[in-house]
């Protein structure tokens, strides 16, 4: 590894330690083994630090999050998952926890650095809503969500999540801390998107309701209405239709197969 590149990870480590007003140009230099003249050479501050850490970790995220062409490449049978893989920003596993490091580092500091203040709004936030809006206009011009879709808050809606599982990694609360219960952040947001294709897709509607067999097994449905098996199929193929007491029947077992999940 060339010197600049120690000095970066070094800094990277103390500042996510200590903070970056608390860390000296000289506790940098000590962690790679350089006088401070040398380091000098290939930054001409402790702030020149920082912004080369913000702009490599832009760069890192510009490579590896998604794309107008991943959107492009969804089609009309998308499905949550699909929409995750459009989302996340998956960096390389040898890379993954010196790029969180970077990300604490930034958080910590947008409140006083305002480079980093203007990333986190610009790109963190902004720039995430503009794209998960083109990303359910798409949905929507696809057929897979309905028109009602309110595209402005399910943006936000993931942006905020977003962010707050992004600030509780870098807490040290995400799925490796050792007492982290329930579900990490990929899951939450692959949660988000059934929620909203069961409110919003077309195809787990039929006049309004609920697509039974995103929730139920055939045994079940048969069960629950009392009807044969065979009468199944045509139920799913929207050859019967549901009354109000079925719709209450089904909602109540759906109700109670969520709460134990």
């Amino acid at each position: 590894m060339k010197t600049k590149e120690r000095i970066v990870h070094a800094a990277i480590e103390l500042f996510s330690k200590k903070g970056f007003t608390e860390t000296s140009v000289r506790e940098i230099a000590a962690a790679v083994g350089v006088n401070e003249s040398s380091l000098y050479n290939h930054f001409d501050s402790k702030g020149a630090i920082l912004q080369y850490i913000l702009e490599n970790y832009q760069k890192a995220v510009r490579e590896y999050q998604g794309s107008d062409a991943m959107l492009a490449r969804l089609t009309k049978d998308a499905t949550p998952d699909d929409i995750i893989a459009c989302i996340i920003v998956h960096f390389p596993p040898e890379k993954e926890n010196f790029f969180l490091k970077t990300l604490h580092v930034l958080l910590q500091e947008q409140f006083r650095n305002e480079a980093i203040r203007n990333y986190v709004a610009n790109d963190m936030i902004l720039w995430n809503e503009r794209y998960v809006s083109r990303l359910l206009q798409r949905l929507i011009a696809l057929g897979v969500l309905d028109e009602s879709t309110d595209i402005d808050y399910w943006a936000k809606l993931h942006v905020s999540l977003n962010y707050k599982f992004t600030a509780r990694r870098v807490m040290g609360i995400g799925e490796i801390h050792p007492k982290f219960c329930g579900k990490g952040d990929e899951a939450m947001k692959r949660k988000l998107y059934e929620t909203l294709f069961s409110l919003h897709g077309t195809k787990h509607k039929r006049g309004g309701e609920l697509m039974l067999e995103q929730y139920f097994s055939n045994n079940e449905i048969a069960e629950e209405l009392g009807i044969p098996i065979d009468s199944v199929k045509d139920l799913l193929e929207h050859k019967m239709e549901l009354n109000k007491t079925d719709v209450d029947k089904l909602l109540r077992r759906m109700a109670k197969k969520l709460s134990r999940q």
